[in-house]
């Protein structure tokens, strides 16, 4: 998708760390890149640019830009900058950004601290939140952002593995799956969106039987529906570091028959 602000001053980013960046980056150098009309065809296509404002941006030290982004679930303390700076009025056509990574580690009461301004921030300050995993991000902060899905990673998207969920023939197959896991390794990230990928196509099914009752069986509809209900829940509990072949394991053995 093109990048562009929107009226939402909430954006929530659905992918990856990097597709994240990528994205939200382009939306602030449309912001303050002083040399966008200037720039040749090779920097337009390759993100580069040389101007003062692109390499604060690159370094994430722009004035104009906070990045958060803490090791652990955030605390409340780790808040006080968007307060203490959103208590300041900006200029007419001033833009200010908050970039808040691991959207996911929002805990309920830094969320709740959250709710007022990321629904109604003061003119011109804008939050982009970034996660990997939609539905381990409270559903009181996806409520108010507008959720932007990127593209999975090619790798997720293509990986053999997905054929021993999608494919009904090979659910039972453990030996086979276990061959394909040792052979293509996955990071604790790729891990995460490969279940949220499946959490979409079933999601995407079950959209399908709604709109066109005929498109899908009983039996179908009743696995897309199950299928759901289970990966919204093995979505709260992502893997950690080291962890990705058991969490893949876990989700095809106990994944819906």
């Amino acid at each position: 998708m093109s990048a562009s602000l929107s009226s939402v001053p909430t954006q929530l980013f659905v992918g990856s760390a990097q597709q994240c960046v990528q994205q939200s980056m382009q939306l602030l150098k449309r912001s303050f890149c002083t040399q966008q009309k200037k720039q040749s065809t090779f920097a337009r296509l390759s993100g580069y640019c040389s101007c003062v404002q692109c390499q604060m941006l690159a370094a994430k030290q722009h004035p104009f830009v906070v990045w958060l982004c803490p090791e652990r679930d955030y605390r409340v303390d780790d808040l006080d900058v968007i307060f203490a700076r959103t208590a300041l009025m900006l200029e007419p056509g001033q833009h200010f950004f908050f970039i808040l990574e691991q959207a996911q580690q929002l805990t309920p009461a830094t969320a709740n601290r959250l709710l007022k301004v990321l629904e109604e921030p003061p003119p011109g300050y804008y939050f982009f939140l970034y996660t990997s995993n939609e539905q381990a991000v409270l559903p009181t902060i996806r409520s108010r952002a507008l959720v932007i899905r990127l593209a999975p990673d090619a790798v997720v998207l293509q990986h053999p593995l997905l054929d021993f969920f999608t494919t009904p023939a090979k659910r039972d197959d453990a030996f086979g799956f276990e061959a394909v896991l040792r052979e293509h390794k996955f990071s604790p990230t790729q891990a995460t969106e490969f279940a949220q990928l499946l959490f979409e196509q079933m999601s995407g099914k079950l959209r399908q039987a709604y709109v066109n009752k005929r498109a899908l069986h009983e039996g179908e509809v009743a696995f897309a529906r199950q299928a759901v209900e289970f990966l919204q829940e093995v979505l709260k509990r992502p893997p950690q570091p080291g962890g990705a072949d058991i969490f893949l394991k876990m989700l095809f053995l106990t994944f819906p028959r």
